[in-house]
This record gives structure tokens, C-alpha cells and sequence, in this order.
């Protein structure tokens, strides 16, 4: 049975199965759907509400296996979600972050740029003069959870469940760095290794070569300067 409950924000509504325990809503799809549909971390508020008002409903029985959720957890101990999950946030987030006037470049980076099936969070590389300003300014214009910010990076829950991470570099760094994010292990260590036969140093602080850094407008410079065929980070 298909059963419509009212949202917490007025004009809202999301519907719930009442046989396959299921709702539209988001905190169901992000957080709870992997759970079984006997277990009590499965239902959200309106699944709850639901089963309160029709008890007849609600499943003969129903187990509380609190943190257990290993089908979002892969092996490496990050837990990762549906890409389309966070696809709405990207550009509001990347908006919001280049309408602060100190902000000189953004990059987004990492699993969802690899184009993979299931990302971790979102991360962005942002040059500006004034990282705690900016901090300040996506505080006050999207009033997300802080789950940590420290002089140079910062860690969101937009809309209380959608991780964001925000990194300040420089001119020198950004790409460099971003190509780490968009690479695997294996691509990191090829190029590492082709950076040190022709005399480079690559880091998340940049490439260098001697005691300086080499400007880089792209990842795809860091390829061309070290003579090597690009690869589009879902490619590596």
C-alpha cells in the first residue's frame, strides 16, 4: 500500500510503501534504504508515522541492528552512495563558492570527477586570499552541518547528509593536487616515477623542478611537460 505523508517543510510530501518499506524521502534513500526491511534503522520518520498509524501495517518483526550498514561501507572502510545522489549539489555548491568575490579558481575533484558509480563526498580545490571568509560566506548562504574546519580545509553536510570538502591551495598547487584526487594509486606512482627521470618532483604542493614550481594551467600540462599522453581522470 502506497501511503502519502506530509513533509516537514510546509507543501511537501513523500510517499511510503508500506510492502517493500519504502519512502521518497531523502534521509530513506541516502541512509537507509541498504538496511533490511525488518530492521527498525530502516525506517525513516514518515515510514515510522506510517507503521504508528496502521500498525497492521508494519512488519511481524522488527530487529535494531544500530550500526550495521555494511552494504554502504566497501573495503577499504569508506562509505560510499549513488553519484546521482550528489549530482544536484555540485553546481550549487561550485555556484556559491564563485559568486565570493576573493575566490580567483575552483576545482572540483575526486570520485564523483572519475565519473564513478558510488562516491564518498564531494571535494573541491578553491584559490583564494581568504579561506576562513570564504568558509564564512557558505555558512551563512547554505547553512550546512560543520563536521570539521581547520586553516586550510573544511568538512560540510549540505542539507544534513551530503559530505562536502573544500581545500584551499594556490596557483601552483591546484592542479597538482587535483590530479592526486582523480588518479589511483597505480597512475599516481607511473607519473611520480616519469616526474623523477626527467629531473621533477611531483607533490600535492605542485611540480617542481630544482627550487621552483612550475605553473600549471591543467592536469593537462602536468602530462605534456613530462612528455606523457593524457588520460582523462575516469580513464586512470
Amino acid at each position: 500500500m502506497i501511503i502519502e505523508v506530509n513533509g516537514s517543510k510546509p507543501g511537501t510530501s513523500h510517499k511510503v510503501d508500506t510492502e517493500s518499506v519504502t519512502c521518497t524521502c531523502q534521509d530513506f534513500r541516502f541512509k537507509r534504504s541498504n538496511y533490511s526491511k525488518e530492521s527498525i534503522n530502516r525506517q525513516c520518520k514518515h515510514i515510522s508515522k506510517v507503521f504508528r498509524d496502521h500498525p497492521e501495517l508494519a512488519p511481524v518483526q522488527v530487529v535494531d541492528d544500530s550500526g550495521v550498514n555494511s552494504n554502504l561501507v566497501d573495503k577499504d572502510g569508506i562509505s560510499r552512495y549513488s553519484r546521482t545522489l550528489f549530482s544536484p549539489y555540485v553546481k550549487i555548491v561550485e555556484n556559491i563558492i564563485l559568486k565570493f568575490p576573493d575566490v580567483k579558481r575552483v576545482v572540483l575533484c575526486g570520485e564523483f570527477e572519475r565519473l564513478l558509480d558510488r562516491v564518498d563526498k564531494l571535494t573541491f580545490l578553491v584559490v583564494c586570499n581568504s579561506f576562513q571568509s570564504l568558509c564564512s560566506y557558505i555558512e551563512q548562504s547554505l547553512f550546512p552541518i560543520v563536521v570539521s574546519r581547520s586553516e586550510s580545509k573544511v568538512e560540510y553536510l549540505i542539507d544534513g547528509y551530503i559530505p562536502v570538502e573544500i581545500i584551499h591551495t594556490d596557483e601552483y598547487g591546484i592542479y597538482a593536487r587535483s590530479f592526486f584526487y582523480n588518479s589511483s594509486k597505480e597512475e599516481v606512482l607511473r607519473i611520480q616515477k616519469i616526474c623523477e627521470l626527467v629531473k621533477y618532483d611531483l607533490s600535492l604542493q605542485g611540480l617542481k623542478s630544482g627550487d621552483e614550481y612550475l605553473p600549471l594551467k591543467s592536469e593537462e600540462d602536468l602530462y605534456k611537460l613530462i612528455g606523457e599522453e593524457y588520460k582523462k581522470p575516469y580513464e586512470r
